[in-house]
């Protein structure tokens, strides 16, 4: 089974919430094209199309990645926490 990573839902939050796959490498400090292949990646792995690619318009999400948007988010936020707290722990 093939899992997705915390990087590619970076990728695909960064995307969505730039609506572009240029601005969100921008943000992310990598290349479109690593943005690209990554997003393409976790589309296979979950079997649907996450983004709608506009010729020179950027993108938008598709209803799936909508429907994902949230626990992406929540996943995220929660392996930061964790990371804290191993963190502070240590």
């Amino acid at each position: 089974m093939n899992r997705y990573t915390l990087r590619q839902l970076e990728y695909l939050v960064a995307c969505i919430d730039q609506r572009s796959i240029a601005k969100a490498a921008n943000i992310m400090n990598v290349s479109q094209p690593t943005i690209s292949v990554a997003i393409s990646k976790l589309e296979r792995q979950f079997g649907v199309q996450l983004l709608l690619r506009h010729h020179s318009q950027g993108v938008s999400p598709t209803s799936s990645a909508t429907k994902i948007l949230t626990s992406a988010r929540n996943l995220l936020a929660h392996a930061t926490d964790l990371q804290r707290a191993a963190m502070l722990a240590g």
